[in-house]
C-alpha cells in the first residue's frame, strides 16, 4: 500500500465553472487508487451537486530503482497536466471566451506531449530490452485487457482477439499499436477486425475504465448553455424559468445547499392562473432559516420587490448563475414599477377596487 493522488474535474453547478478536486487515498496500485477514489466522490457533499465529473489522472511518487514504476509515474504527471487543461482550463476559457488565455492553454498541453516523446524514447532506450513495457500507455494497456476480455464475455471472440494482439504489439513498442491504444483512449473507438468498435460507454464510473460518472454528460452541453444565455434587459425578453434553470439538486429539501441570498425559481404551478407570469417567479430570500411549521422566512421578488412567505418546497431551486448574470435586474425593476404606475393611474376608480378585489382572492402569498 502506498499514497496516491487522484485529480478529478467537474462542472459547478452553483459556480457556474469547470473546476478541480484532488483526493489522497492508500492503494496497492493506480489503478485500486483510481476505483477508491470514486468512493470518496460519495461522501462530498460539494460534489454531490457537480455535472460532468471524470478523474484526469492518478499521480505518485516512484523511486528510480524501480524503472517501470519510475516512468509510469513520469508519464502519469504530464497525462494528469494534459487532462486537467483539457477539462477544466480550456472550457473554462471558452465560457468566458478567452481564446488568449485558450492558446496559452494549448501551448503547455504541446510542452507535455513533448515530455512524453522524451520519456517515451528514453524509457525504450533503457527499458525495453529488460522487458519494459511503454510507460506513456502503461494505464491503457491495463485497462485494454479488461476491454478485450470483455468482448469476449459477450461473445465477440474475433474482436477480443485482433484487440489482444494490438496489445501485444504494443507492449513490444510497435509504434501502428501504441497509436491505437492512445486513440480507444482518446475517442472511445478501435479498428478490430475490419470494423470500428465503439466502446466508449465502458469509460462510466461502472465499466471497465472508471474515467466518468456519466461518460454520456458532455462538457460541450455546458459550454454551449452560457453561449445560449442572451442579456435579458427587458420583460419581453424574461422568460418563465423552470427546473431546467435551476443548479442540479438545489431544489432538494436535504441537498445542503443554502438558499440564502440566492436568486430562487419558484414554480410556477404554485401560482395562481392570472399570476402565472414571468416577473413573479424569481425570488430572494435574506435568510436560511424554516419555521417548524414549513414556512420560509421572508422572501421578495427580485423584479416587483413584493416580499412574501414561501415554503422551501415550493422553490424549484437556485437560478443557475450564468443565466442570473445575463439579468439586469435593476431595468426590469425599474420597467415593472414604471409599467405598474402607468396602468394604474389609467384605471377608473371601480376598476381599481375590482382588481383589487380579485387580487385579495387570488392571491397566493
Amino acid at each position: 500500500m502506498k499514497p496516491y493522488n487522484v485529480y478529478f474535474a467537474y462542472y459547478s453547478e452553483e459556480n457556474g465553472q469547470f473546476e478541480g478536486t484532488k483526493y489522497e487515498v492508500e492503494a496497492e496500485s493506480q489503478f485500486d487508487a483510481r476505483q477508491k477514489a470514486w468512493g470518496l466522490i460519495d461522501s462530498d457533499k460539494e460534489m454531490r451537486n457537480a455535472s460532468c465529473v471524470s478523474q484526469c489522472g492518478v499521480t505518485w511518487d516512484a523511486s528510480a530503482l524501480d524503472l517501470q514504476d519510475y516512468f509510469n509515474m513520469l508519464a502519469a504527471n504530464d497525462k494528469c497536466t494534459i487532462n486537467q487543461i483539457e477539462n477544466i482550463d480550456i472550457p473554462d476559457y471558452r465560457i468566458h471566451h478567452d481564446e488568449n488565455r485558450v492558446a496559452g492553454a494549448k501551448a503547455v498541453i504541446r510542452e507535455c506531449w513533448g515530455s512524453l516523446g522524451a520519456i517515451r524514447s528514453i524509457a525504450k532506450e533503457m527499458g525495453q530490452p529488460h522487458g519494459m513495457v511503454p510507460p506513456t500507455i502503461f494505464e491503457e494497456l491495463h485497462y485494454s485487457k479488461l476491454l478485450a476480455g470483455e468482448l469476449e464475455q459477450k461473445g465477440h471472440v474475433n474482436e477480443a482477439r485482433s484487440l489482444y494482439n494490438i496489445i501485444s504489439d504494443a507492449e513490444k513498442w510497435d509504434e501502428s499499436g501504441i497509436a491505437s491504444i492512445d486513440n480507444l483512449f482518446h475517442d472511445g473507438n478501435i479498428w478490430l477486425n475490419g470494423h470500428a468498435e465503439y466502446l466508449y460507454d465502458h469509460f462510466g464510473r461502472g465499466g471497465v475504465f472508471p474515467e466518468k460518472a456519466d461518460p454520456f454528460d458532455m462538457m460541450a452541453n455546458y459550454i454551449d448553455r452560457w453561449d445560449r444565455v442572451r442579456a435579458i434587459n427587458k420583460l419581453s425578453q424574461l422568460p418563465v424559468f423552470d427546473e431546467k434553470d435551476v443548479i442540479r439538486g438545489s431544489g432538494d429539501i436535504d441537498s445542503g445547499m443554502s438558499f440564502e441570498s440566492r436568486v430562487l425559481v419558484l414554480r410556477v404551478d404554485k401560482l395562481p392562473k392570472n399570476q402565472q407570469k414571468p416577473e413573479n417567479i424569481l425570488w430572494i430570500r435574506d435568510t436560511d432559516r424554516d419555521y417548524a411549521r414549513g414556512i420560509g422566512d421572508n422572501s421578495r421578488n427580485v423584479i416587483t420587490g413584493r416580499s412574501a412567505y414561501i415554503p422551501r418546497q415550493d422553490f424549484a431551486g437556485i437560478l443557475r448563475p450564468e443565466i442570473e448574470h445575463k439579468i439586469d435586474f435593476e431595468a426590469l425593476g425599474n420597467e415593472y414599477a414604471k409599467t405598474s404606475i402607468n396602468a394604474y393611474e389609467n384605471m377608473s376608480d371601480n376598476h381599481r377596487m375590482d382588481e383589487a378585489e380579485d387580487d385579495q382572492e387570488d392571491e397566493y402569498f
